[in-house]
């Protein structure tokens, strides 16, 4: 409905993909040694980190400690050298970004993906977003790239922030890494490729129009367990809470959905809230969520055609006596 077939620029809602190819590339537990899968509760390009990281390693450190110093079986020197060597693990314990979802989270992601140059990423990324969305090819805005160069000042400083806090994997270059971050900022698609990139999240990260499985099933699951909680900017909560399924929503102006195991769905209208969410995209979600049982947590067992008011989605309403042959009829057809 609408101009589904008109180019945008995708922004963050390029966010989802680039971490599940980083999970694709490493895996769950190498990505998240370097960024968390926490909510962070401040705006999406604050300046902070997840300190919580640190401060578990180094309750475990403490225990370490106290056990090198109760150990009858060292002498002197080596219960000297084990301290030493385990105070120095504690200082370099990193602070990391809390989720993906977020500019500095989504930064390291990119940090995270196989590839020698940016170019090399981009061009791993592009294939994959190309196997997604499929019903075109994926275009790319030269000037919102340049764009986001020029007044990257805050993201340069998440950077240096990550950099000073020991988040950063081994020989990672800082502006290579937001090079190719403004990069998967600027490409480009329709509400109708982006729809089938939501519905292939939706079928476990199998393209339902081609059958190639792009992502495993828990790459997916995470992806999904992430934009349900940190997916709209200053809003997840509240989006989570009353609408309550997976969204990643752009300043682009689009918002994609994923209701797991049944669609996928991307709305595009540019006018967007304070926060940063398009006005007209909540607006339908709202309505859709308060029609049908979508809501993560709304009770869909049983055979009744209404849970909590809206319609079940897991139940189909057949017909009846004389209506069943011609529906029978047309389904044939």
């Amino acid at each position: 409905v609408g101009d589904t077939a008109v180019h945008f620029c995708v922004q963050s809602t390029s966010k989802p993909i680039t971490y599940c190819v980083a999970q694709n590339d490493l895996g769950p537990d190498e990505v998240h040694k370097h960024v968390g899968y926490e909510p962070s509760g401040r705006p999406f390009n604050d300046v902070a980190l997840d300190e919580r990281a640190c401060n578990a390693g180094a309750a475990e450190l403490t225990s370490k400690l106290e056990k090198i110093k109760n150990d009858p079986d060292l002498d002197q020197n080596q219960r000297e050298t084990l301290l030493c060597e385990t105070s120095r693990e504690w200082k370099n314990s990193p602070a990391i970004p809390h989720n993906p979802m977020i500019n500095a989270g989504a930064i390291m992601s990119c940090s995270l993906v196989a590839g020698d140059s940016p170019s090399d990423k981009f061009e791993k990324i592009e294939s994959v977003w190309n196997r997604l969305c499929v019903l075109d090819k994926m275009g790319f805005e030269n000037a919102t790239y340049l764009s986001e160069r020029a007044t990257a000042d805050r993201n340069f400083c998440l950077a240096y922030l990550m950099q000073g806090a020991g988040a950063w994997p081994d020989n990672v270059d800082l502006t290579a890494t937001l090079e190719f971050y403004f990069m998967c900022c600027s490409q480009t698609a329709t509400a109708e490729m982006m729809s089938v990139l939501a519905a292939t999240l939706a079928n476990g990260g199998t393209n339902p129009l081609t059958g190639d499985v792009i992502f495993s099933e828990q790459v997916v699951a995470n992806c999904l367990a992430l934009m349900n909680a940190c997916g709209m900017y200053d809003s997840s909560g509240d989006f989570a809470f009353k609408i309550g399924f997976p969204a990643k929503s752009g300043v682009g102006g689009a918002i994609i959905t994923v209701i797991p195991g049944l669609m996928g769905i991307c709305t595009f209208s540019p006018r967007l809230d304070e926060i940063g969410n398009s006005v007209r995209g909540c607006e339908f979600f709202e309505r859709l969520g308060a029609a049908y049982a979508f809501h993560t947590y709304d009770y869909k067992g049983g055979s009744a055609s209404q849970v909590c008011g809206k319609k079940n989605p897991a139940v189909v309403d057949m017909p009846s006596g004389a209506d069943r042959l011609p529906a029978f009829l047309w389904a044939a057809k």
